[in-house]
């Protein structure tokens, strides 16, 4: 089969005005789990022009109830090659390059350079990376783009090469060692500056302590996804302006939606 571009991105029109700035993209995506990897493919299925997909994870089974690319058939392997595979499938035209070992000192340059846009989906447990990534993409001018689940949302953050850095965002200074930033994770709260009220105080206590796991939804997985891959031809096609860190952009939460009634 021989797939033609305009084809493939017909049914964006309308909605998606500058397609070009979609299709001369590259985009790095560091992380491939339920929001790196989601977005990659919503990516792929909108018609960017490169992929360049980082994680050194494999799938697990307890990635089965939320990440794209977790299946039975993918347990054990590369999260960044299984969902190059898939971008493939969808998009053969999509560019694509694979850094199965990750974002580290020897991979953050050329992962970085020539990059229009990053996604960081890096686990939140390691910030060593995902400081090392906005400190490459902070001096090459790559804009970053990073989102978690909350409860049944998601949360937001863009930031600018000359906006509040991710180090001062989360509390640290910009001029620390970067081994510093490996002695304990981020704060929770910086991320989820809303807990929801529906979830036990005492569980987001031992979240915060490293005491148990995020817990997250497929649905609210997914909507994260959805957001970054939104925003990301936002920020590249300028459609829509956008405010960086601190501010941060919060999906609706599904839990508490109200009804509206037709006029």
């Amino acid at each position: 089969m021989t797939l033609q571009y305009e084809v493939l991105v017909a049914r964006n029109t309308g909605l998606i005005d500058k397609q070009a700035a979609l299709r001369n993209a590259t985009v790095a995506v560091a992380g491939c789990g339920g929001e790196g990897g989601g977005a990659a493919v919503s990516l792929a299925r909108m018609g960017v022009g490169a992929l360049r997909l980082a994680d050194p994870g494999d799938f697990e089974e307890t990635n089965l109830n939320r990440q794209w690319g977790a299946s039975s058939s993918s347990i054990g392997m590369n999260k960044a090659r299984v969902i190059e595979r898939l971008v493939r499938d969808v998009n053969p035209l999509c560019a694509t390059e694979v850094y199965a070992q990750g974002i580290d000192a020897e991979s953050v340059q050329q992962f970085c350079t020539g990059a229009d846009l990053a996604i960081e989906a890096i686990d939140y447990w390691s910030a060593v990376p995902t400081v090392m990534l906005h400190r490459e993409c902070r001096g090459r001018g790559v804009p970053v783009l990073t989102a978690v689940p909350v409860g049944w949302r998601s949360n937001l953050l863009l930031f600018e090469p000359d906006s509040m850095p991710f180090e001062e965002y989360i509390g640290g200074d910009c001029r620390a060692p970067l081994e510093s930033f490996g002695e304990r994770p981020y704060p929770l709260h910086a991320f989820c500056p809303e807990p929801p009220d529906y979830v036990a105080p005492g569980l987001v206590a031992q979240v915060a302590a490293g005491e148990c796991d995020i817990p997250v939804v497929a649905p609210a997985a997914d909507v994260t996804a959805a957001m970054v891959a939104a925003f990301t031809y936002f920020r590249l096609s300028g459609a829509r302006a956008l405010k960086p860190a601190p501010y941060f952009y919060s999906s609706s939460d599904m839990m508490t939606m109200e009804p509206r009634r037709l006029p």
